[in-house]
């Protein structure tokens, strides 16, 4: 694969998202001030049961099509398109379920009937869209990507703040499903059309035996995953009230900032990852690997040197005892970030059943924690709760990534650095929660020191000029 292509599609990536996510995460200002804490707290458990019934009517297909890539590279389009089929099918079949057990779903969910068909058309439009953009990241085609993540982002912000202000102005959480599954309708009926187009509807035994071979392990690693990431807020409100968990899910939008960034380099670390290997260049993988990690510790140190200010700045002053929150969810997201890098290892060796049976163990312990503790400590709790289960959760993977490997996919030392950097950053902002002035100077500081240590190792300034030159002269 070209270098520029990589870098250029990486490039792309990162900066559409950041735009992309720039217009949702300057929309929080806008809702938290159109909805009450109670109303973000149950639109935010609405989206954690969306996450649930997502991996189950998807069947986690978006999770097989790194590997088929290489599997099936002269019928890859006929592969896909038995995937949409499987999909289609598993949507009429959920649909079924739900209508049969209406009941207990409304009664066990607190859905109404209409919330319920919500929520499974919303996930069948979330799966179909993910699945899109899992092939757009594969294919390098950033282009594709950001187009379809760009119209989903901003109808749905449009399409929400209209129904809240009209329609369901007596109800503004329903005003924000309808503005959040509305555009992954639309964008559904163009990746159907998309893929049938490529290649008409089939259901190779083949192509469906390889998919869910892949694909059917990873269901409860997505539970699970959503477990971790979701679950405590469906039983913080269940337990503490739909007030606390807003306070909470809004703590989370501060995270948003660093998922963004990792969540942009992920969609190149994996196919880069992927080619790598089939060249044996394990020197390469390494050296990036542990740039990575560094990368996103200086994003994730930085985020809450100032978390303070961002929350003041972006909520009412209900959301701002939130946080108390944001430290450890923020360093809990750390870990969660740095677990993707050694689970692409299991994805390329095929061994998903190891990734499920990782997460799955890492989401009981979560849930365990958070039923002994949230009573006694409310919210706060959980975060916690989350950061000792994300710490358990990276420890599991990179375990069984070595052993798969057969040796680590990151430097170890710098590792550790970055991690105790981290832990430093959340106890210091902890310390100097009031003294803006010290918590901004102490990270002024620490950049010029990196600054000037990079300085000398790569001689940055001198590099600069260079590529500077060169894209003048070209």
């Amino acid at each position: 694969m070209n270098r520029r292509k990589i870098l250029k599609a990486g490039l792309g990536y990162t900066i559409g998202n950041y735009l992309l996510k720039g217009l949702a995460f300057f929309s929080i200002p806008v809702f938290t001030r159109l909805m009450s804490t109670e109303d973000y707290g149950l639109f935010n458990t609405f989206a954690a049961y969306e996450s649930i019934s997502f991996v189950f009517i998807g069947l986690a297909l978006h999770s097989c099509i790194k590997n088929a890539k290489y599997r099936f590279a002269e019928k890859f389009d006929d592969f896909l398109s038995t995937c949409m089929t499987l999909m289609m099918i598993s949507f009429v079949f959920w649909m079924l379920m739900g209508r049969l057990f209406l009941n207990v779903i409304q009664e066990k969910l607190q859905l109404s009937r209409m919330e319920t068909g919500l929520l499974l058309i919303c996930s069948m439009g979330n799966a179909l869209v993910t699945f899109y953009t899992t092939y757009a990241g594969m294919e390098y085609r950033y282009k594709s990507f950001l187009a379809a993540s760009s119209m989903n982002a901003v109808l749905n912000i449009i399409l929400s703040v209209v129904f809240m202000r009209t329609v369901f102005r007596d109800n503004p959480y329903l005003g924000r499903v309808f503005g959040t599954c509305i555009p992954l309708i639309m964008l559904s009926g163009f990746v159907i059309l998309y893929f049938y187009r490529k290649s008409p509807p089939r259901l190779s035994k083949i192509y469906v035996k390889y998919a869910l071979k892949i694909s059917v392990p990873i269901i409860p690693h997505g539970i699970s995953q959503v477990v971790l990431s979701q679950f405590d807020r469906i039983m913080i409100r269940t337990i503490s009230g739909a007030s606390q968990a807003g306070l909470y899910s809004f703590a989370y939008n501060i995270y948003m900032i660093i998922q963004v960034t990792a969540s942009s380099l992920n969609n190149v670390w994996e196919p880069w990852f992927f080619e790598k290997m089939n060249y044996n260049d394990h020197t390469a993988i390494k050296k990036y690997a542990t740039l990575y990690s560094a990368c996103i510790m200086w994003m994730s140190s930085t985020v809450l040197m100032i978390s303070p200010e961002l929350i003041k700045l972006l909520a009412a002053r209900a959301y701002w005892d939130s946080v108390y929150v944001v430290v450890p969810i923020v360093i809990a997201g750390y870990f969660s970030f740095l677990y993707t890098i050694p689970v692409v290892v299991e994805y390329y060796y095929e061994k998903t059943k190891y990734i499920a049976l990782a997460t799955g163990s890492a989401a009981m312990i979560n849930v365990v924690l958070n039923a002994v503790f949230i009573p006694f400590y409310g919210y706060v709790a959980a975060a916690y709760t989350t950061l000792a289960t994300y710490i358990l959760y990276f420890i599991s993977h990179y375990i069984l990534s070595v052993r798969l490997y057969k040796r680590s996919i990151l430097e170890i030392r710098s590792l550790l650095i970055n991690i105790l950097f981290v832990f430093g950053a959340g106890a210091f902002t902890l310390m100097g929660l009031n003294s803006f002035i010290i918590r901004w100077g102490v990270l002024l500081v620490a950049y010029i020191v990196m600054f000037f240590v990079l300085e000398r190792k790569y001689s940055l300034i001198s590099r600069g000029k260079q590529l500077l030159e060169r894209s003048m002269d070209s």
